[in-house]
């Protein structure tokens, strides 16, 4: 496996872009270069105000590669027209990829259309309802390459080929000098062994584009319905290879800048389950898939910093891609699992429903939690509208809140006092709990579990045999106090 990390782009001046849009297409216009990982790529456009992509290949690109990318792009034309995808546009001589001399040798170039949008990366806010919009058209471009194949789809020489992602990671690793950020990806390594690779050899496969990042992905304007995905880009990563990877990419790179990873990776998957369904096993894998991308990412970046590669551009995802991987990590893979399936419409853990059935079956095993008759207990109102309190600060003074509730079990009599489920709280007012960072930080406003207020001392007992696994006294103010 060599997996270049080196780049060797083409230096075709703004001028040389000019005349070849002139001579080959016909197209007469000005040029202005576009960023680019391995090819080059101007904008031109013309005096009536209509844009071209000229696209020219680097030496790296074989010519099989370049057939692969125009063949995709024709086949779903064919197949979803609507697809807001770019064209090939045939040369003058109608054939897709024009020959030409160049200082670095001969240069392979092509013709696109042009899609009009802002950048996902430029897009303020980035709400959930844009985040699927963008899932959703990456379903349809997988669900259009539906039966299409190509050998070199197959065997392809790309460092960002998902079935070289774990060695691609594992070489660079010893190139990340910090230790912290050494840990993070061999927790990402760990955590491909034991989920993905099990899986591996069993996930649907397919050609697919393979780079939906933020870059790459096109949004129309603002509007009062709200800013939808309006394009998909850069077809030159495409590779045979679990569809699910698909997208693993966009997660990795949508949840960028969210305070919450596991809701902004939810409204995506959501999204592509809604135009191409994700079986049970894709989305086992598919967080810890989305982790290995930016593990992949980060060292590859790693890597070329040690070969001394100075293009920007090279790095632009970097910083937000260790950051974004940081905040993935304080998420458990089973639990980040359980959301994606919730918010395709599954049952969120798979064993569930054996659980409750186990319940079920064995309910007279069960044993009381508490000596109290909880039939009789007295059920509180502690929400934001409730009676108990006088003044929001009734509800974040503990000795205030606990005189009044204890006082009103000994007012009626009853055993026990239950707090309800879903109760939007005053307490949560404090800044306590306050939400993570990010574009639109949210706090927390709703308790969500339920309480049974008891005297001091009460036994407290497991409802089944166990082992006690941790005790602690979360003594903060507003924690929880005592857990076992």
């Amino acid at each position: 496996m060599s997996s270049r990390i080196a780049t060797s782009r083409p230096r075709l001046a703004q001028a040389d872009a000019e005349r070849l849009a002139r001579e080959l297409w016909d197209v007469e216009g000005a040029a202005a270069e576009l960023p680019s990982e391995r090819d080059q790529n101007f904008r031109i456009r013309t005096a009536s105000g209509e844009s071209f992509v000229l696209k020219i290949a680097g030496a790296s690109e074989s010519d099989d590669v370049l057939d692969l990318q125009n063949r995709a792009l024709a086949w779903l034309a064919e197949r979803d027209p609507s697809l807001p995808v770019p064209r090939v546009v045939p040369a003058r001589d109608g054939g897709a990829i024009a020959r030409v001399p160049s200082a670095d040798g001969p240069a392979r170039v092509r013709l696109l259309t042009w899609l009009p949008g802002t950048m996902l990366a430029d897009a303020r806010p980035r709400p959930l309802a844009l985040l699927a919009s963008v899932g959703s058209l990456l379903g349809r471009v997988d669900a259009g390459l539906s039966g299409f194949s190509h050998p070199a789809a197959r065997d392809r020489d790309l460092i960002w080929d998902p079935e070289r992602s774990a060695a691609i990671v594992r070489r660079g690793l010893p190139r990340v000098t910090d230790s912290a950020r050494a840990a993070l990806i061999e927790a990402v390594l760990d955590d491909h062994a034991r989920v993905v690779a099990p899986l591996w050899e069993r996930l649907p496969r397919g050609v697919v584009h393979n780079d939906g990042n933020e870059h790459n992905v096109l949004v129309g304007p603002p509007s009062l319905a709200g800013r939808a995905a309006s394009g998909l880009l850069d077809f030159g990563d495409m590779v045979e290879a679990p569809l699910v990877c698909e997208p693993a990419v966009a997660v990795a790179y949508a949840v960028f800048g969210h305070a919450d990873p596991a809701a902004a990776a939810a409204a995506v998957v959501a999204g592509y389950d809604g135009t191409r369904r994700l079986e049970d096993e894709e989305l086992e894998v598919l967080w810890t898939l989305a982790a290995l991308r930016l593990a992949t990412s980060v060292s590859i970046s790693a890597e070329r910093r040690r070969a001394d590669a100075s293009e920007p551009y090279l790095y632009v995802s970097e910083a937000p891609a260790w950051n974004a991987l940081a905040r993935m990590r304080e998420i458990h893979t089973r639990l980040a699992h359980y959301r994606l399936r919730g918010a395709c419409g599954r049952v969120p853990c798979p064993r569930g429903a054996r659980m409750a059935a186990w319940l079920s079956g064995h309910a007279a095993e069960l044993g009381p939690i508490l000596d109290a008759d909880l039939s009789r207990a007295e059920i509180f109102d502690v929400s934001v509208g409730s009676p108990v309190f006088e003044t929001p600060a009734d509800a974040t003074d503990t000795a205030r809140m606990t005189e009044r509730l204890f006082g009103r079990l000994r007012e009626t009599g009853a055993p026990a006092g239950i707090g309800r489920y879903d109760e939007a709280r005053l307490i949560y007012a404090t800044d306590a709990f306050a939400g993570p960072g990010g574009e639109h930080p949210e706090r927390r406003t709703v308790h969500l579990a339920i309480d049974v207020f008891v005297p001091p001392g009460s036994p407290v007992y497991a409802a089944l045999d166990g082992h006690v696994y941790a005790a602690r006294d979360n003594a903060a103010r507003l924690d929880y106090g005592p857990t076992v």
